[in-house]
């Protein structure tokens, strides 16, 4: 399947890669926007990765570091420009931006953003003494009605690999990639 729409990703940790991962898969143009310096911390699983070391490849989906605005010829390779300040998106116009930075109030005069947009599905209690850098929130980026009532997708995305591992043996060639060689447009 493939979708003419170009989707942009601010941010390239572990989950912002598993976002764009399953866009590229089900055929959407992706374009990851990251910082010079991230500070990520799954590297090996990571399109981030690709800002210290030119490239990496997660999952058989390459991702290759590009001057702003140029995109790669190999198809099955998804972009990483460096900028952090999302400058690039009004020129690209894409039709879909997955953004950190929405609001959720302050701790003490502190304020407080929400890594991606979504639904809210539950804050810490307001009782419980908070440190800098703790998670407070969780919010369902699907935006849906009454998710925070159920068990979450990760949660069970995570059930099910540790069932899979308990039920079968499963093959780590499956996840290498072939050399990776730069190409650009």
């Amino acid at each position: 399947m493939k979708i003419s729409e170009t989707v942009v990703v601010r941010g390239g940790g572990d989950l912002a890669t598993g976002i764009i991962w399953r866009l590229h898969r089900v055929g959407y143009r992706v374009v990851c926007l990251e910082a010079p310096l991230p500070t990520v911390i799954r590297r090996p699983v990571s399109a981030a990765e690709a800002v210290f070391a030119g490239q990496t490849c997660v999952e058989g989906l390459r991702f290759q570091l590009l001057p702003t605005g140029t995109f790669p010829v190999a198809e099955q390779t998804v972009p990483v420009w460096i900028d952090p300040q999302g400058e690039s998106i009004a020129e690209l116009a894409p039709d879909v931006v997955v953004d950190a930075g929405d609001l959720l109030g302050h701790v003490g005069e502190t304020p407080v953003t929400a890594a991606i947009g979504g639904l809210l599905r539950g804050l810490i209690h307001p009782s419980v003494p908070l440190k800098a850098k703790m998670k407070i929130g969780d919010i369902d980026p699907r935006n849906e009605e009454g998710s925070w009532l159920t068990i979450s997708d990760k949660a069970m995305a995570v059930a099910g690999g540790v069932l899979e591992a308990i039920l079968a043996d499963l093959s780590e060639e499956d996840f290498f990639c072939p050399s990776l060689e730069l190409e650009t447009a």
